[in-house]
């Protein structure tokens, strides 16, 4: 997973980071790296939500999850923030979450892994945990993109001239510098976690199978998808269903 996610990462240029092109169809196109990185995100938070509500019964639904959460835990360990961040998501959709007798069977340590994982990668302060651990790694390292893809987004909002008074009755636009110098940092920091690739030996056939991880949700929406796994998981753990109604 690392492997895959670092070589499209280290793909992304300067250009794909700048006024929002990621997030504007007719700008699109300046950002191919950046759209790929978002689709593969998608598309893993996906998998991992449709890997466990498609598993029938309880128990081994459980250890899907289980070894979800083993997955997050040696790519917290290899700083690769991003899929860890993107498994996260898939544990937390609404049709994961939901189902109380899968999690009831996990075990002590599983969660208390669990909750540590949640913890560094809460959303709280603007994601203080995470940044104060990113800041702290080592290369090689894979930043949660979407952390400061947010950033950029807000040091766009900002004006890139500031109408200021330089004499009486006089005004004049001058560059919001402060603002360039935030947008540098972010695009600075993509460019510092770029430099040192993960030393790894790729292993073709499992990189076959993760590259073509594609949920069933392409061809549709991701809310409508994302409505069929509520009503698949709804079949699994009905609500007001005994743990003895549940296989």
């Amino acid at each position: 997973m690392t492997l895959i996610e670092f070589e499209i990462y280290k793909k992304i240029k300067p250009p794909e980071l700048l006024n929002q092109s990621w997030n504007k169809t007719k700008l699109k196109h300046r950002a191919p790296n950046v759209l790929k990185m978002i689709d593969r995100f998608n598309n893993v938070s996906m998998w991992v939500a449709t890997m466990i509500i498609q598993t029938q019964k309880v128990k081994a639904r459980a250890r899907m999850m289980t070894r979800f959460i083993k997955i997050a835990d040696h790519l917290k360990a290899m700083n690769n923030y991003n899929s860890l961040m993107a498994i996260i998501a898939g544990l937390n959709f609404s049709s994961v979450y939901r189902l109380k007798y899968t999690r009831d069977e996990l075990s002590a340590q599983t969660m208390r892994v669990y909750g540590d994982l949640e913890k560094i990668m809460n959303s709280e302060s603007s994601f203080k945990n995470y940044r104060t651990r990113l800041m702290a790694s080592s290369p090689p390292y894979l930043p949660y993109l979407g952390v400061h893809l947010t950033d950029l987004t807000f040091m766009e909002e900002n004006p890139d001239l500031i109408n200021m008074e330089v004499a009486p009755n006089r005004k004049v636009d001058l560059i919001n510098f402060t603002k360039r110098t935030l947008v540098f940092k972010v695009i600075s920091m993509v460019q510092q976690s770029q430099q040192l690739s993960y030393n790894l030996q790729p292993v073709h056939q499992i990189q076959e199978f993760l590259l073509n991880i594609k949920s069933d949700y392409k061809g549709q929406s991701l809310d409508l998808y994302q409505q069929d796994l509520y009503r698949e998981s709804l079949r699994r753990e009905p609500r007001k269903a005994q743990r003895s109604d549940i296989q």
